[in-house]
């Protein structure tokens, strides 16, 4: 098949690919010294993991499960979230937002690859800008 430049380079080698297939492997290997800490986002925490089954047992019984899975909110998220969290923000931390300063999106790196190409890469002007991250002591 013919790809784009752009989606070329999804077909090559890169470390996020090998990171999951390592970890697939490494869930699927049934090696009880595995310990699954996850490959950026958390571990699987049990008391937080109860929660959720709690939370997603009320959608159940008020009949409102179907709002969470079955119905698309507008680009930005749920609005009604983005409200309440931009209020807890604003009591936590006295910042000056709205829901208008808030964006939902399906994961830090799907949300990351769509900011750093919004931020970066070829401009319209033929320049082309670069994300610089600071240097860590772990990198």
């Amino acid at each position: 098949m013919d790809y784009s430049n752009f989606g070329t380079k999804f077909t090559q080698p890169n470390g996020i690919t090998q990171l999951m297939e390592d970890l697939g492997d490494a869930k699927n290997s049934n090696n009880p010294n595995i310990v699954m800490l996850g490959g950026g986002n958390p571990a699987l925490v049990l008391e937080v993991n109860n929660i959720f089954i709690n939370e997603l047992q009320k959608l159940v019984a008020n009949n409102t499960l179907s709002n969470v899975f079955g119905l698309y909110d507008g680009p930005t998220g749920n609005d009604a979230f983005r409200a309440a969290l931009a209020k807890q923000l604003k009591s936590e931390y006295s910042w000056d937002l709205t829901a208008n300063n808030i964006a939902l999106g399906n994961g830090s790196q799907a949300n990351f690859f769509v900011l750093f190409n919004l931020l970066a890469g070829s401009m319209p002007d033929g320049s082309h800008k670069k994300v610089l991250f600071p240097l860590a002591p772990d990198m």
